[in-house]
């Protein structure tokens, strides 16, 4: 999956809904995908999110 985001917008960090990314999950478990790296992933928006609060 691929995302073609607008220059305006790469800034704006933002988590999936809760829905959105059991849409995801699911998805890559009917397709036999291992989903530890999208786990990680998830984790480190999180991370960078709580980052960038801090700063505020």
């Amino acid at each position: 999956m691929v995302y073609i985001i607008p220059n305006e917008y790469t800034d704006m960090v933002a988590v999936p809904t809760q829905y959105y990314f059991s849409i995801i999950v699911r998805g890559y478990f009917y397709n036999g995908i291992n989903f530890e790296l999208l786990q990680i992933l998830y984790s480190e928006c999180l991370s960078e999110l709580r980052n960038l609060e801090s700063k505020k």
